[in-house]
């Protein structure tokens, strides 16, 4: 379910990553995109508040804990707590995300990673850059939400489970890749997976496919691999029906 502009894009961004690896710095939460979006959004609205040289967020911390104080407003403090050059407000925000409100974690979360960024870009000669998807990451490796599909729609065996299994693991640990989860529901197999950046990854879910085909066409070459969100089996489906509409 790859079209042939996302093939390209997956490959322009392998050869990104090549140049470099260690210039990236991924961010490891899962954090709806939605959020993400909501926040750099929200800072690019509040842009005077953030060039005011009389920024008090810094000394109005305590509101954070205040029951009286609205989440919006809440929301705003950590906005302008990360955008302060400021190791006190980095620690100010860590300490949120430990004892604050749950409802905030990930906009905390999400602050978090900005005042990282703000601190470690006046250290630095050269800017580091952050990947921040929807599923996270680890270290140098990008976490997928992988979708495979059985040739017949219908349940593998056990057999067929080791097979698929046995040849994931094998091309993972030859590209420094891992599974993290892996469940089977009808024909319909998901996993979530960490892979490095440099990977290319509709190379290596190909190359994964057609080994364990060669054991008696055990799944569709159709896919889904995607960066932005855990799929529910409703929604896989869905995906299913408007692809065979199309």
């Amino acid at each position: 379910m790859t079209s042939n502009t996302e093939k390209d894009d997956l490959k322009r961004l392998s050869e990104f990553f090549n140049k470099d690896p260690e210039a990236f710095s991924i961010f490891e939460e899962e954090i709806d995109v939605e959020i993400q979006k909501e926040f750099y959004t929200s800072m690019e609205n509040i842009t005077q508040k953030l060039e005011d040289s009389e920024n008090k967020s810094l000394e109005n911390t305590d509101k954070l804990y205040d029951k009286n104080v609205s989440i919006e407003e809440k929301k705003e403090t950590l906005l302008l707590l990360s955008n302060l050059n400021e190791v006190e407000a980095y620690r100010a925000i860590e300490k949120f995300i430990k004892k604050g409100d749950k409802q905030l974690k990930k906009w905390a979360l999400i602050a978090f990673q900005q005042s990282r960024m703000m601190i470690e870009s006046s250290l630095m000669s050269e800017k580091s850059i952050y990947i921040s998807t929807g599923l996270g990451g680890k270290d140098s490796k990008l976490r997928y939400f992988c979708v495979f599909f059985t040739r017949k729609q219908t349940s593998l065996n056990k057999k067929e489970k080791d097979i698929l299994k046995k040849e994931i693991e094998f091309a993972f640990r030859d590209g420094n890749a891992e599974i993290e989860t892996m469940d089977y529901t009808n024909g319909i197999v998901t996993f979530k997976a960490l892979i490095p950046l440099a990977t290319n990854i509709k190379d290596m879910f190909d190359s994964i496919i057609k080994e364990i085909n060669n054991y008696g066409n055990i799944l569709n070459k159709n896919m889904i691999i995607t960066n932005v969100k855990s799929l529910t089996i409703d929604e896989i489906e869905h995906l299913l029906q408007q692809k065979s509409e199309e």
